[in-house]
């Protein structure tokens, strides 16, 4: 919290709101602070209603506290099931293969970065395997997904219901959180 004497010390540097806050929180004097200087404090009015109006058309943001929290714990979830998937192509000497295809299964990504010509390409191999790849890869990834889920709760039967709600967390973070 500033003083009202730091404030107007800044009204020299060239600050827009040091003139404003002066003017609102320095107290009204009507006599002289020194032989020179004479200070009168003047009202403003704050229409509350004007301000309601131009907030009305702003975006709402619903995006609470514990929406936050369950956002960030099912990227959590995915990150940890990613590294979980990886260290198995690492264990079979495949790193650089679940490196390449890696952008094609990501969650955050809108779309992968290369194309599938360019996946063959870098891997030797033809489209057709780069997309069997691919598909092994993501049903490995859901799998690592669903069994990372189901360690979470303790009837095996809300494990649709939880992932449900870990996909609900993420629509309603509308991608504004990073991993």
């Amino acid at each position: 919290m500033h003083s009202a004497g730091s404030i107007g010390s800044k009204a020299s540097s060239g600050h827009f709101c040091s003139p404003v806050f002066r003017t609102i929180f320095q107290p009204r004097r009507t006599e002289p602070t020194d032989s020179s200087e004479v200070v009168s404090g003047q009202f403003i009015s704050l229409d509350l209603e004007t301000a309601e109006n131009r907030y009305r058309y702003e975006p709402a943001d619903y995006l609470t506290a514990e929406k936050i929290f369950e956002a960030r714990w099912a990227l959590t979830l995915l990150e940890h099931a990613m590294t979980v998937v990886r260290q198995e192509y690492v264990a079979r000497g495949k790193e650089s293969v679940f490196d390449i295809l890696r952008a094609f299964v990501e969650t955050m990504e809108s779309s992968p970065e290369g194309s599938y010509e360019e996946a063959a390409k870098a891997l030797g191999v033809g489209v057709g395997t780069v997309k069997t790849l691919i598909h092994r890869l993501r049903k490995r990834y859901l799998t690592v997904v669903r069994e990372e889920v189901a360690r979470t709760v303790s009837d095996p039967a809300e494990i649709e219901g939880e992932i449900r709600a870990l996909c609900d967390a993420l629509i309603a973070a509308e991608g504004r959180l990073k991993p």
